[in-house]
């Protein structure tokens, strides 16, 4: 027997994280003229780092410090009951489309979780793996000269 959890924004939701047709319902964004899928675009990491951040970082944010609800722990329980929950076993797996990680979060192993459309624990290239990434340009700072002691 295998168990194949599948998962949605509802997951979500129902801990309290807004859904993705409220993630950009924003005065700041509406003005913008931008939207969920908008803001999303990776390439805000370059166009507007300002803007990139402090999207991801409210994100990143709110799924860390929302605890999952309790339908996580019935799940988890469910596949307990039918199999060893460890890194090894085959029989049972989470496909998801939430990016918030609330399945690792509560207990499942993270290998036998795809969150589809990433997560906010892992960086994902803006650009195709195999090219070269560069990071937003930021001042380097002048390393300030370290005085040589005189001999006496």
């Amino acid at each position: 027997s295998h168990l194949l959890i599948c998962a949605g924004a509802g997951m979500s939701a129902d801990s309290g994280l807004a859904v993705y047709n409220q993630v950009a319902d924003l005065p700041a964004y509406h003005a913008m003229k931008v939207d969920y899928g908008k803001l999303c675009t990776p390439t805000w990491y370059y166009e507007d780092p300002e803007i990139y951040y402090g999207f991801w970082g409210k994100r990143y944010n709110d799924y860390m410090k929302t605890e999952p609800h309790k339908g996580y722990t019935i799940l988890l329980d469910i596949a307990k009951e039918l199999f060893t929950i460890d890194e090894t076993n085959t029989n049972y797996f989470v496909y998801t489309s939430n990016v918030d990680s609330h399945f690792i979060k509560a207990g499942f192993p993270s290998s036998k979780v795809q969150e589809i459309h990433g997560s906010c624990l892992s960086w994902h290239c803006p650009k195709p793996c195999n090219t070269p990434t560069p990071t937003p340009t930021t001042p380097t700072p002048t390393p300030t000269p370290t005085p040589t002691p005189t001999p006496t």
